[in-house]
């Protein structure tokens, strides 16, 4: 019994308290792809999936919280045509920095940084 997720917004996507789905979880945060959309995941907040994928489109990122995705993918994808992400590097105003700290705080089996048209 699958039942996505689907969290999308052009600016922020600000999530302050825990959510579980029963299906692959979607958020878009910056859905016109202008470069002004950022995702936030609150301190000592979860992301669970139950076994099924998590997927972060965002300009930015700040991962205060945990994502659960079990033993499924966790895909993380820049929304800004010439936006990068850095993994563990900082890439300051050019895009999304995922640090190790953010890193530690995901589980599942399989982590997707970038892909398709996205910069990294």
């Amino acid at each position: 019994n699958q039942d996505p997720m689907i969290l999308s917004a052009t600016g922020h996507v600000s999530i302050t308290s825990s959510l579980t789905s029963r299906g692959q979880m979607t958020i878009v945060a910056d859905s016109d792809g202008d470069g002004a959309g950022s995702f936030t995941l609150g301190e000592n907040n979860t992301l669970t999936t139950n076994g099924f994928n998590i997927s972060v489109t965002a300009f930015d990122a700040e991962i205060l919280g945990t994502f659960d995705a079990l033993h499924n993918h966790i895909h993380f994808y820049t929304s800004f045509p010439s936006g990068v992400i850095g993994v563990n590097v900082d890439v300051g105003a050019s895009g999304m920095t995922l640090s190790a700290p953010e890193l530690r705080r995901l589980v599942g089996r399989h982590l997707t940084v970038g892909g398709g048209s996205a910069g990294l």
